[in-house]
């Protein structure tokens, strides 16, 4: 859902399944903005937040979750999320 309403904005969208996807396109594609669900299937989404900024500390990350707390928000905007929505 989230992948079509950006698309239909004009914005090209790369996905990633899991860690290792995303690292890849991290590398690869150079984008403008990082969107990371904090659960996934081979890890967490701090392991995306810090390999985003380790390759661009200026490229904003949005860290997603529907399992998330407070610790959480705190974790992630301390690791340098632009934002954390839960």
């Amino acid at each position: 859902m989230l992948r079509h309403a950006l698309e239909a904005q004009g914005h090209t969208v790369v996905e990633a399944r899991d860690q290792p996807e995303a690292m890849q396109a991290l590398q690869t594609s150079r984008p403008a903005i990082v969107l990371s669900d904090l659960r996934l299937p081979d890890g967490d989404g701090f392991g995306v937040l810090r390999a985003a900024k380790e390759i661009d500390p200026e490229l904003p990350v949005i860290v997603m979750t529907a399992f998330g707390g407070i610790q959480d928000a705190v974790s992630a905007m301390k690791e340098g999320a632009l934002d954390f929505l839960a």
